[in-house]
């Protein structure tokens, strides 16, 4: 296993002046960082899983049978450095990262809101992110081929190049999704609470679309009907192709955008429906 560990700390100092100045005192915040470098072997459709609570994550591919993990952990103290972990369990066809967040003492839990980790993560072309999960921060993900799990709780999901099976999931964020090419895809789900939805499909998907918001708009393009229930609420159906696929996108406080390469961008009709 190629691996390369390189660690640095820097503590930061603000002087006399973070003693009256507001500013100054919450610049202090994560004034201790530590940075993590390592890469894994895997193989090319092997699978990849990560959690963390808070930090932004961002994924891409590249060309090489290894996961390149590069991370900076931040902390108000070396405390809080040291407790906070990056565990990584790694075989041939399997990586998980992990973190692990400091277990505070009960008066001691607002703690637990000054740590973070920042992930950029390299993975093989073809791998499979079977469980992305975030809490209180973003998921960027970009060029994977396999299957991809990705969710957060507070924060935007943004991936792009996607080539096979789906499940983007978030709370409080928006959820953006391209897809490179459709052969094979058999699932495709979108789903947010508070947030909106976009879709960019290739010109030969073959799928059968459904959406629905509840506080919302939505957009499809040509052979999508979009349908507005009274007094709230609408809905999307319709066949892309030969409708092989399922995709399906939801949200309660927000829009839904469907947009098909190639297709026709006209805004379809809406059919007023009541609500039994």
């Amino acid at each position: 296993m190629n691996a390369i560990l390189t660690m640095s700390r820097r503590r930061a100092s603000f002087g006399v002046c973070l003693l009256c100045s507001p500013i100054l005192v919450t610049l202090a915040a994560a004034a201790v960082t530590e940075e993590f470098h390592q890469t894994y072997p895997l193989t090319a459709s092997g699978e990849v899983r990560l959690d963390n609570v808070n930090g932004k994550v961002r994924i891409t591919a590249w060309d090489q049978a290894e996961v390149k993990v590069d991370a900076v952990k931040r902390a108000e103290t070396q405390e809080g450095l040291d407790a906070l972990k990056i565990e990584i369990t790694a075989k041939p066809t399997r990586v998980r990262i992990h973190t692990e967040y400091p277990k505070w003492k009960a008066k001691d839990y607002r703690k637990t809101d000054s740590v973070s980790v920042d992930y950029e993560v390299k993975v093989p072309v073809g791998a499979h992110l079977e469980e992305v999960e975030v809490v209180n921060a973003g998921v960027e993900i970009e060029g994977v081929t396999g299957k991809v799990g990705a969710s957060s709780v507070n924060g935007h999901l943004i991936v792009k190049g996607l080539a096979s099976d789906s499940k983007l999931e978030t709370v409080n964020g928006n959820v953006e999704a391209a897809f490179q090419k459709f052969e094979g895809v058999k699932s495709v789900s979108l789903k947010s609470v508070n947030g909106k939805l976009q879709l960019n499909l290739p010109s030969d998907t073959s799928a059968e679309v459904s959406a629905k918001t509840v506080n919302g708009t939505i957009h499809g393009d040509a052979g999508l009907t979009v349908t507005k229930h009274q007094p709230v609420g609408s809905s999307l159906h319709g066949t892309l192709g030969k409708g092989e696929a399922h995709i399906k996108l939801e949200t309660v406080n927000g829009s839904i955008r469907v947009r098909c390469s190639g297709a026709a961008t006209s805004v379809p009709r809406q059919q007023n429906v009541a609500l039994n």
